[in-house]
């Protein structure tokens, strides 16, 4: 069963309505699709108003079919940091993956690049699928790296979306 924190439905936006046509026509989820992200190679996923751009029309909704052993949603940075020690922070993540000698930078890359591709591996070999972390204040992403375990994926219009107000530019 999938926990809790990471039950429900789950919202991901393109600019490109090409590539939310060629996902729900069963072409799933690809890591090329992404092409800016620090993470890795995985689709991100939000609840509200992380990424309900301007520009898209439709939204894809989906939900998550996980074990707990399956999730990651806190990061040691203590050795970086210790101040910081335990968090679910963008920050607590990037000082995880530098104690755990993880490629990290800040700029974003292709999902496909060495780097990001590094990162997805970090987590698959250790059997996490997916992680959650608060990407800005009280807004939680879900880094999916095993596209397996999305599931019940529709499009829905950006607008029938309650929490998705427009982001600003």
């Amino acid at each position: 069963m999938t926990p809790e924190r990471f039950a429900g439905t789950w919202y991901h936006s393109v600019k490109d309505e090409s590539l939310v046509d060629k996902i729900l026509a069963g072409g799933g989820w690809q890591p090329d699709l992404v092409n800016n992200t620090i993470y890795g190679a995985a689709i991100y996923l939000a609840r509200t108003n992380w990424y309900c751009d301007q520009a898209a029309r439709r939204i894809i909704a989906c939900e998550l079919s996980l074990a707990e052993n399956e999730t990651m949603d806190v990061f040691d940075a203590s050795q970086i940091d210790a101040n910081l020690g335990n968090g679910r922070s963008s920050k607590h993540l990037r000082f995880f993956f530098q104690t755990m000698q993880v490629p990290s930078h800040k700029n974003a890359e292709k999902g496909m690049s060495d780097s990001n591709q590094a990162r997805k591996r970090f987590f698959l070999e250790r059997g996490i699928k997916a992680i959650m972390f608060e990407e800005y204040k009280d807004v939680d992403v879900i880094a999916v790296y095993d596209p397996s375990v999305i599931i019940n994926v529709r499009g829905v219009l950006r607008e029938n979306v309650e929490d998705c107000p427009v982001r600003p530019i």
